[in-house]
């Protein structure tokens, strides 16, 4: 009777054990795929924040007036809103300068005159040099209404300083309706706080509302300090019962997702099972006990026995239906990402492969279906040119020396071993060994260190699709790669780059790029303490040309001018067109001689015939110099020394250059230039004798002869 008790309690113990086990496995299945597809909805936004923040440091912006000059006007606006179309988690993006005035948002056009610097993030940002995202506290939309967090990020000048934030409002409401359709079970949660313990968000909302704070005193955050993990929590926030938590911090944003699952809900079954099975216990004793009495009363007994067992695994099977739901749920939800997603287990093979990474990497369904492993597609892409990228060469270098077939397997660099066969070192399978294994074991390559440096990159393939890979390791040794199309957000930045800063006609760089680039070459030149020369030019005899041949041939003529300029500049060489036949040009490092042989040899060029629609056509050019930092320390003030330089040559006789001088040394050279122009006509007998007084020294009288 006793043993009989023992093992039924032993029995209860071991359900128990496995309960909590299943419910913990659970929890932490459920975190990896939520926190993944939970960042990278947050990420797909802070693309948008990087590209404009990385923008405004490429383009040079230093000061406030250039950052609502650039990007305050009216294509920045259908920009942001074009980005806004592909990304529902986000209300909106909206730059904001120095001073808390918005210089752009896809609300609304014309914008509104608004300051946000009362905004919690940017008060907080802008007392911070963290380059990286800020999460900000939970709060309601005064456009929407809509429960909302801010993900923002600074925008930073050329040297550093603050010039601004660049933010984007998310919807919580987007999270809850993608927990909503992932049928979680009874008692089962899901948390999203920030690293500091603040709750943005809870699913199903239970008592826990946004901005609540995780107590001091809880074990999470020791989980999120040790990088994720699984603890029994006796309550939450005070509010729920003893809960099981799987802690998921994100890598890339300071957040926490946490999955819970209620105590109670997940040993529910196990409590029914231990009902069931004491009261099979007591049934057997008093049956033991009573034997001695009646043994028809005992039969009676264990057949009332049978009936219970059948109904505890009518229940066990009805969970386990329930579970299959689940599951077919989930996988209904991985084919349908937006993203390709692929798993690969300890052991080399494909796990899982959805409809979508199949789709972008053009992999055979006939292929995934029967889980192949990874060498196999590796030689599949391998054969097509898929792997010449340097972001992909590390996969093959990290598989077996014989996994590839021959004619996907890299080629060897090493040297061949120069020594006769016979005499060459020989391995225990009796195989060659070259000179350098020889002498030392080569290592086995790392594969988490070479996970680590390429867990997200770039890659074109072969079509021109640009595809985003991102890799991170599973605690069981396997592998998780997220495979993202973004050939059309790539295109749209290459297009948007090149269209603000280049002149459409000649390719040259146009005014506002031109206006950006002089300024960082004067501050290079600043900081480097070197010379800089500016170079005002305008082309001569270019309006006959126009009128006389056309609109187009003068279109042909700035082209052909264009080119020249760019063959005869050097390549650290600024050159812009800066509107109609005016063109300028920034030497850095040029002092007054090179600046001078410069323009030798773009007069030489330019003064060249030029061939348009079979005819010929003749032009010059004239040039004003202005030198940094003897006729100026600012961009404005070179750019207008060189012009009046420009004036000049001009007056000098066009297709000249002039260097840029003061009133006192323009006058100093009128009375040389005069003084020579003098001598000159009296050597070359230019004087001509228009009258000569005579005078008669006795009388004084005067006549002209």
């Amino acid at each position: 009777m006793v043993g009989l008790v023992v093992a039924a309690g032993i029995a209860v113990w071991m359900l128990r054990q496995g309960a909590v086990a299943d419910a913990v496995a659970d929890n932490h299945r459920l975190g990896v795929v939520l926190a993944e597809q939970i960042m990278r909805t947050f990420q797909s936004v802070d693309l948008v924040l990087q590209e404009v923040s990385d923008n405004v440091a490429r383009f040079g912006v230093d000061d406030q007036k250039s950052l609502h000059d650039m990007f305050g006007g009216l294509d920045m606006h259908e920009a942001l809103r074009k980005r806004l179309t592909d990304l529902p988690q986000a209300e909106a993006f909206t730059l904001v300068d120095a001073t808390g005035q918005m210089v752009n948002t896809s609300r609304q056009w014309p914008m509104p005159e608004y300051s946000l610097a009362d905004q919690e993030y940017f008060r907080t940002l802008a007392g911070r040099s963290d380059p990286g995202p800020y999460i900000s506290m939970p709060g309601v939309s005064h456009s929407s209404g809509a429960q909302t967090v801010f993900l923002a990020r600074r925008l930073i000048g050329w040297d550093g300083h603050f010039l601004g934030v660049v933010v984007a409002p998310l919807l919580l409401g987007h999270f809850e309706t993608f927990f909503a359709r992932t049928g979680l079970s009874d008692g089962a949660g899901v948390t999203i706080l920030r690293h500091d313990g603040l709750v943005l968000l809870h699913f199903p909302v239970a008592g826990v509302a946004p901005g609540a704070r995780m107590p001091q005193t809880a074990k999470w955050y020791d989980m999120v300090a040790a990088g994720g993990g699984e603890y029994r929590s006796p309550g939450t926030f005070g509010t729920l019962g003893p809960v099981f938590v799987s802690v998921h911090p994100l890598t890339l944003f300071p957040i926490v997702v946490d999955v819970t699952r209620v105590e109670a809900a997940a040993l529910a079954r196990w409590w029914r099972q231990a009902i069931w099975i004491g009261i099979g216990t007591f049934a057997a004793s008093v049956g033991f006990t009573l034997l001695l009495v009646a043994l028809s009363r005992q039969i009676t007994l264990m057949a009332a026995s049978q009936v219970r067992i059948s109904q505890q695994v009518a229940t066990i099977q009805a969970s386990e239906a329930r579970y299959a739901a689940q599951s077919t749920l989930l996988e209904t939800t991985l084919q349908h990402m937006n993203q390709g997603l692929m798993v690969i287990d300890p052991g080399g093979r494909i796990a899982v492969c959805n409809r979508r990474a199949m789709e972008i990497l053009e992999l055979p369904a006939s292929l995934m279906a029967g889980h192949p492993r990874v060498v196999d597609v590796i030689a599949l892409q391998t054969q097509r040119g898929e792997l010449d990228a340097p972001g992909d060469a590390w996969l093959q270098s990290a598989l077996p020396k014989n996994a590839l077939p021959k004619n996907a397997r890299p080629k060897d660099p090493r040297p061949k071993d120069p020594r006769p066969k016979d005499a060459r070192p020989k391995d225990a399978l009796g195989g060659d060994v070259s000179a350098e294994d020889a002498s030392s074991e080569l290592p086995q390559p790392d594969v988490n260190r070479l996970l680590g440096e390429h867990a997200a990159y770039e890659r074109r393939r072969p079509n021109g699709t640009v595809v985003e890979v991102r890799t991170a390791t599973l605690p069981d040794g396997g592998l998780v790669r997220t495979y993202t199309d973004v050939t059309a957000r790539t295109t749209a930045a290459e297009m948007l780059g090149v269209t603000a800063s280049h002149d459409p006609l000649t390719g040259l760089v146009n005014r506002t790029g031109f206006s950006v680039r002089l300024g960082a070459a004067l501050a290079a030149a600043q900081q480097g303490e070197t010379a800089l020369a500016v170079l005002c030019l305008d082309l001569d005899r270019f309006k006959a040309v126009n009128d006389t041949l056309g609109h187009g041939a003068g279109d042909q003529l700035l082209i052909q001018v264009g080119q020249r300029m760019r063959e005869t500049a050097r390549a650290s060489d600024i050159v812009a067109r800066l509107g109609g036949d005016e063109f300028a040009i920034v030497l850095p490092g040029a002092n007054r001689i090179g600046a001078e042989l410069t323009c030798r040899r773009l007069v030489d060029s330019i003064q060249k015939p030029f061939l348009l629609g079979g005819q010929s056509a003749q032009i010059g050019v004239s040039i004003g110099i202005a030198f940094y930092p003897g006729d100026g320390s600012g961009a404005d003030g070179l750019l207008r020394n060189a012009d009046m330089a420009l004036y000049q040559a001009k007056a000098a006789g066009r297709n000249t250059w002039r260097a840029y001088a003061s009133e006192d040394d323009q006058r100093d050279d009128q009375r040389i230039r005069l003084e020579q122009e003098f001598r000159t006509a009296v050597e070359l007998r230019q004087f001509t004798l228009a009258y000569q007084p005579i005078c008669d020294a006795t009388t004084s009288v005067y006549a002209c002869v």
